[in-house]
């Protein structure tokens, strides 16, 4: 796997306003994955400046799993855990509120 990212069209719907890019985290799991990720994107998430947090805090996690070598059928909350705790440790001095804010999207995704 690669850290590269799959463009979804060269002008993105106003929904994807923010996301403009799939994960190859998601690209790599097939369809479905690519499928959901849009989904969630679109119609979970109304606000704009939201869903572009969201997204910068789901490509900061698949460079993680993808550095760390997880394919998306390997995750498993424990391994959500553990990147939490590394990114707590990354930001000790903003960890409740930094760290929660960047993970939030993980409650609401999955």
């Amino acid at each position: 796997m690669t850290q590269d990212l799959v463009p979804i069209a060269s002008s993105p719907p106003p929904a994807l306003a923010g996301v403009g890019y799939v994960p190859a985290l998601f690209a790599a799991a097939g369809e479905r994955a690519v499928r959901r990720f849009l989904e969630f994107f679109t119609a979970n998430i109304r606000n704009k400046n939201t869903r572009t947090a969201y997204a910068q805090a789901v490509w900061r996690f698949s460079a993680w799993c993808e550095s760390h070598r997880f394919a998306l059928e390997q995750l498993t909350p424990v391994l959500v855990a553990t990147y939490i705790e590394e990114l707590g440790q990354e930001l000790p001095s903003r960890r409740s509120s930094s760290t929660w804010r960047r993970c939030a999207c993980f409650s609401t995704a999955w």
